[in-house]
C-alpha cells in the first residue's frame, strides 16, 4: 500500500507549520527535509531536548525550537496510513485477515520516523491483535529490491528499456 502522504507532504506540513508559529518565518523545501530526516518522531518519543534549529526571520538569524511543529508535521501522515489499512484489510479475504494485521511491515523513508510503527500499531488496535514490523534498514533494502527485480527482469526487457531512454 502507497499513500500520498509521504516525504514531501511531511515538509510542506513542517513548513506551513512553522511560518504559523513563526511569522515571517524563511523555511526552503530543503531545510524542512534535511531537519525531518534528522528529527523526525511522533507520539511518546519526544527528544529529550528541544529542536533547535537556524533559519531567519525576516532575514534575521534565528536558533528556535520546532519541536512541536515537527511532531504535527509527521503525525499529519497517520490517518491516512490507518484509514488506508483499515479499507485494504476489510476489503481482502476474511480468511487472510488474522495473518494481515499480524505481519505489516513499515519500509521506505516514512520507517525511519521514531514511534510511527508503535503509533500505528495503537491505531489499529480497535481492529485486533495488530504487529508492525519497522525495517531496520530502508535504503539499503530499497537499493537490494531494486538489484533483486533487475536480476529477474528478461534480457529482451532490458533493449526496451533502453529504446525508451534515448
Amino acid at each position: 500500500m502507497h499513500t500520498g502522504h509521504a516525504g514531501d507532504f511531511i515538509d510542506r506540513e513542517m513548513i506551513k507549520n512553522i511560518q504559523s508559529k513563526f511569522n515571517g518565518a524563511q523555511i526552503t523545501k530543503d531545510m524542512a527535509r534535511r531537519w525531518k530526516e534528522q528529527y523526525s518522531f511522533v507520539g511518546t518519543h519526544t527528544p529529550e531536548n528541544p529542536i533547535m534549529v537556524d533559519f531567519s526571520i525576516d532575514g534575521k538569524a534565528m536558533n528556535l525550537d520546532i519541536t512541536d511543529c515537527i511532531q504535527a508535521a509527521c503525525e499529519a501522515i497517520v490517518d491516512p496510513i490507518v484509514e488506508n489499512v483499515k479499507q485494504l484489510i476489510s476489503g481482502s479475504n476474511p480468511e487472510y485477515h488474522d495473518e494481515f494485521r499480524r505481519n505489516m511491515v513499515l519500509a521506505g523513508g516514512g520507517s525511519g520516523i521514531k514511534g510511527l510503527g508503535a503509533m500505528i500499531e495503537r491505531r489499529l488496535s480497535d481492529m485486533g491483535d495488530v504487529n508492525v514490523h519497522v525495517v531496520d534498514d530502508p535504503v539499503r533494502l530499497g537499493a537490494m529490491g531494486g538489484l533483486r527485480l533487475a536480476m529477474e527482469v528478461p534480457e529482451e526487457m532490458w533493449s526496451s528499456l533502453t529504446l525508451a531512454t534515448r
